[in-house]
């Protein structure tokens, strides 16, 4: 089982992840707040979500190393859920 959500209109599903700890109040739930080859960092309610394996919509599982390469992640885009 995974997860997933939206990206700029684009269904991602989460295949791994780690939680990292307590967040910034200065960031909103779902923000993307860091972004590079060791995981893409996402804040949650009141912890933040290391994202490390992706699935594009229509494209096969990842790590996020390798999605990196061939996409530009942006930081401040809020994840949306259904």
């Amino acid at each position: 089982p995974g997860a997933f959500t939206y990206y700029n209109a684009k269904r991602w599903g989460i295949w791994r992840a780690e939680i990292l700890g307590n967040s910034s109040p200065l960031s909103a739930p779902g923000e993307i707040i860091d972004a590079g080859p060791d995981g893409i960092v996402v804040k949650t309610g009141d912890m933040v979500l290391k994202i490390t394996e992706i699935q594009s919509e229509g494209k096969r599982r990842m790590g996020v190393k390798e999605y990196i390469r061939g996409h530009k992640v942006e930081i401040g885009i809020i994840l949306k859920g259904i």
